[in-house]
């Protein structure tokens, strides 16, 4: 079966034209780049042999200087933990009380498929995380994809209510076995295109994608994207190559410019933010520029709209910051 589907795709690859190549390209970078991003960061955390299924504490409140989230909160402490699912895993939730914790769980494409509370909040002090396999007792959550980032974040209220969130870091565990690592691959950079696509499509055949996403597959089947398939076909000749190399650089440049439209002063993110369905366009966004964005009914996500068009203000001008007196009110954005 999987053969005749290879063979099937060899044919349409021989009578694309280069045009349609550069698409090809184009739509496999925005449809790949976001589970290239997610296993490119877990490779980058567990390098040098660090395990799966061990939450780490960033124990520091993040300042102009942190690298390790794309955009973090500067009174947020975090928590990472790739996870295998391989086997079920069990999460130890932590008792907050009244302090903000939650705790997202993001499948191989970058989708929160759950975020939760602490214990006191949704009634359990252990979750049950599984990829198929029958539920545990309790709260059972099911993942889409065998490999999981958990990313959970507590609430400081500046240097002298540290101790408080680092106890509630000290609840977030991990309770089953640890999972080896088998030695994850770094990822080539972005400026390889075709390092890219591989990346990525290797990561999709450990991380079968959705049912929702069957009309793209078989759009990038002749480009060897998809279960079952291989990157880059071999009867691609190089000038056929560079056309796929020219439509992913595109795409990337493409990606770099937000075409929003500013609302009183402000951009905001896309309603699918966080849990995008097939909105591949907004998702590859958000992976390059804000990974692991929650889903805007935990956060929100807004930024300057600037005085120049990539968003810098002009420091010869005064500006202010106004908050009116009354209820606060989401503006409707129209675009993004």
């Amino acid at each position: 079966m999987i053969a005749a589907a290879a063979a099937m795709a060899g044919r349409a690859t021989a009578a694309t034209g280069r045009a349609d190549l550069r698409r090809l390209g184009y739509d496999a970078l925005i449809y790949l780049l976001p589970i290239y991003e997610m296993a490119a960061a877990r490779a980058r955390t567990l390098a040098g042999g660090r395990e799966q299924n061990v939450f780490r504490h960033a124990r520091r409140l993040a300042d102009a200087k942190s690298r390790a989230v794309t955009t973090p909160n500067s009174d947020t402490l975090y928590s990472s933990a790739w996870i295998d699912l391989s086997q079920g895993v069990d999460i130890a939730l932590p008792k907050t009380g009244s302090r903000y914790f939650s705790l997202a769980l993001m499948d191989a494409y970058s989708n929160n498929f759950a975020v939760l509370g602490g214990a006191d909040r949704i009634g359990a002090e252990t979750l049950r995380l599984i990829h198929g396999g029958p539920p545990g007792r309790g709260l059972t959550v099911t993942s889409p994809t065998p490999m999981v980032w958990a990313l959970a974040r507590t609430y400081a209220g500046g240097e002298q209510d540290l101790p408080g969130a680092q106890a509630v870091q000290d609840q977030v565990r991990i309770l089953t076995p640890t999972a080896a690592n088998p030695g994850f691959a770094p990822a080539p950079p972005r400026s390889d295109p075709l390092g890219v696509l591989a990346y990525g499509q290797a990561a999709l055949a450990a991380n079968p994608p959705p049912a929702r996403d069957r009309a793209m597959l078989k759009r990038l089947a002749p480009l060897g994207i998809g279960l079952g398939r291989q990157f880059p076909p071999k009867d691609l000749s190089p000038a056929q190559l560079d056309e796929v190399r020219a439509g992913v650089a595109q795409a990337l440049a493409d990606l770099k410019v937000d075409e929003s439209k500013p609302v009183q002063g402000w951009i905001y993110e896309k309603p699918d933010t966080g849990d995008f369905g097939r909105d591949y366009l907004n998702r590859a966004r958000v992976a390059l520029t804000g990974l692991a964005a929650l889903p805007l009914s935990e956060a929100l996500y807004l930024k300057g709209a600037g005085d120049h068009p990539n968003g810098d203000y002009d420091g010869a001008f005064e500006h202010r910051l106004v908050f009116p007196r009354g209820p606060c009110r989401r503006p409707t954005p129209s675009g993004r």
